[in-house]
């Protein structure tokens, strides 16, 4: 049975703020590296010569810019930037 400290401690507003940014974080990181697989299999697909839909081609050069600008301001946001 969980201690009465652990009890409080898991209602912690400051817990719970940092428990869903580190969930959030997690769920974002994974979306971005799906993308980013995605991207790379359509353009092996497209190397190898494999006719894509047209429809397809404006969606994955959206897909790839939004993913590369979000990863550009996070390494700003972290300071990492050269």
């Amino acid at each position: 049975m969980a201690q009465r400290w652990a009890k409080a401690f898991y209602r912690l507003k400051r817990w719970l703020k940092c428990r869903d940014a580190y969930i959030k974080d997690r769920i974002l990181t994974a979306i971005c590296l799906l993308a980013n697989e995605i991207i790379s299999i359509l353009e092996n697909i497209l190397d190898i010569g494999v006719e894509m839909p047209p429809f397809l081609l404006p969606l994955v050069k959206n897909v790839r810019l939004t993913v590369e600008e979000r990863a550009d301001m996070g390494t700003k946001e972290d300071g990492d930037e050269e």
